[in-house]
């Protein structure tokens, strides 16, 4: 008969904090990013490099009896000589102390079975309507049998979103070999995880720690100076081992050369000066910011505007939830129609340019210009600046249409290349002259430039 069942769960949205949760839940006091070897088990290389990542290990563990070690001060007359030199004599550096015995010892610990589902989630890929805890240990139990869900439901339809977005470890410590793979492989998983419960009385392991499991290695010095060294120089001996994970910044993969394809030219529209404008050929994967403008009616693209691609799938791209219209040639009377419209980016997100419609029957946007079109992450971009808008950047203006609004049209030109992605997009503004200040206050938290340093070709 099991003694206790039950769950325990360890989450970070970020690698750093989830060490320090791992810790904290076995009573390890303290800022530590430790626990190195348990995160090589629990995910892979990959997902561990990445920013935007809620890491988050759902472990059932069935305890079948506890151990405990007497307590420190009687512990100490059972130490072997070496361990007890290494230990009591002030002259062996701390470092060395904790390089060979390490800097805790294991006081308590739990014997019985247990299961790991972990799970490494794309976080700008998640349902928002969810806790991400919440729905882990709702996919591990309907995984294994404990619980029947409707897919229909709304669990159900936040449990497939999780699993979609999510990259998963599946680990058990204890019962009897083989049967592991049938809880998550046999149809029937309910039966094959009561099998494997139920011969973990025959084969059961040391296989978990409780709050108190861990306790300091120089709480068996019986000299206090020595003991109060030992403990001073833990922090820094600590900081020494630490290897941090090492993040991956590129996330963005870069086309700046893709074929272009004309989407309109503004005759017709009585401006004085010509326009037409590109956008490049994308696909599912590849998508794009914005369109690129020339003055003129060539038979080709004077320039670029680039393609992006999410390398790790992680949600930095979206499409934008709608459009605002930026002006139209009402009051022109052209017999075909004209207009800038604007993305309007998801919370967290910056549109990269405008799009023009010309030439149209009517002034919404058409399907083909929203397919593919993206905005992103505001983590990979910054504001908008006048000085984006230098350089003789003015592309087109309406004068001639005879609408009611006036409209310019400038190419988003960053100074610094090597600190900024130039897109070859554009942004259309009510007034003739040069982008002011107000306008740059209006583009905040709407339109952004890409950072070249999260790119790459």
């Amino acid at each position: 008969m099991l003694y206790r069942s039950d769950f325990r769960q360890v989450q970070g949205n970020t690698i750093e904090l989830y060490r320090e949760e791992l810790g904290q839940s076995v009573g390890v006091a303290g800022n530590y990013k430790l626990f190195s070897a348990s995160l090589k088990v629990a995910y892979n290389s990959t997902s561990l490099s990445q920013e935007e990542t809620t890491y988050n290990t759902v472990r059932e563990v069935h305890r079948l009896w506890q151990i405990n070690l007497p307590g420190p001060t009687r512990l100490q007359k059972y130490l072997k000589a070496e361990v007890r030199e290494l230990l009591e004599n002030n002259q062996v550096p701390a470092h060395e102390v904790f390089d060979t015995l390490g800097a805790y010892y294991i006081s308590e610990a739990v014997v019985g079975g247990r299961i790991d589902y972990s799970a490494a989630t794309k976080s700008l890929r998640t349902n928002s309507s969810y806790d991400v805890s919440v729905i882990a240990q709702a996919s591990y139990q309907a995984l294994v049998g404990e619980i029947k869900v409707d897919n229909a439901s709304k669990l159900g339809k936040d449990i497939e979103n999780f699993r979609s977005v999510s990259e998963f470890t599946l680990q058990t410590v204890g019962g009897k070999p083989g049967l592991a793979s049938r809880i998550f492989h046999d149809d029937d998983k309910h039966s094959a995880f009561a099998e494997w419960s139920a011969s973990l009385l025959n084969y059961a392991v040391l296989m978990d720690f409780t709050d108190d499991s861990l306790a300091p290695i120089w709480l068996l010095v019986a000299d206090q100076k020595r003991r109060d060294a030992l403990a001073q120089a833990f922090p820094e001996w600590l900081q020494s081992k630490i290897n941090p994970v090492p993040k991956q910044q590129q996330v963005l993969t870069i086309n700046r050369q893709p074929p272009m394809i004309c989407v309109g030219n503004d005759g017709g529209s009585g401006a004085k000066r010509d326009l037409s404008v590109w956008a490049p050929s994308t696909d599912e994967v590849n998508k794009y910011g914005g369109q690129f403008a020339q003055p003129n009616h060539a038979s080709g693209a004077d320039g670029r505007s680039v393609l992006l691609r999410d390398l790790y799938e992680l949600g930095y791209l979206k499409a934008p939830v709608s459009f605002t219209l930026v002006w139209t040639d009402t009051g022109s009377g052209k017999s075909r129609d004209y207009a800038c419209w604007r993305a309007v980016p998801p919370a967290g997100y910056r549109a990269l340019g405008d799009l023009m419609v010309l030439g149209s029957d009517g002034y919404s946007v058409p399907d083909s210009m929203k397919k593919n079109l993206i905005c992103v992450h505001e983590s990979l971009c910054r504001d908008l600046e006048e000085s984006d808008f230098r350089n003789n950047a003015e592309v087109w203006n309406d004068t001639g249409t005879g609408a009611r609004q006036d409209l310019s049209l400038w190419h988003i030109t960053p100074p610094d290349e090597s600190r900024a992605v130039k897109a070859g997009t554009f942004i259309g503004v009510n007034h003739r002259g040069a982008i002011n200040h107000d306008d740059i206050g209006r583009f905040r938290g709407v339109l952004g430039v890409l950072l070249s340093n999260y790119t790459t070709s």
